[in-house]
């Protein structure tokens, strides 16, 4: 996996606690980080040319 995209719900209520951030860059996988509806977008792009992770967290 090359990028991992990261819904914070649609109110953006869901953190991305820094360790996170730093492990995964440490792995070298890009980070992205945006509301849910935003999130879709540029997971659907990377997916369509390279290996990428998704977590969406629609509820709040």
């Amino acid at each position: 996996m090359t990028a991992v995209v990261l819904g914070r719900g649609m109110d953006e209520r869901l953190p991305v606690m820094p360790q996170t951030r730093e492990v995964l860059r440490r792995a070298g996988i890009e980070v992205q980080v945006e509301p849910t509806r935003a999130a879709v977008e540029p997971y659907n792009r990377l997916a369509a040319t390279e290996r990428v992770g998704g977590l969406f967290h629609p509820p709040c």
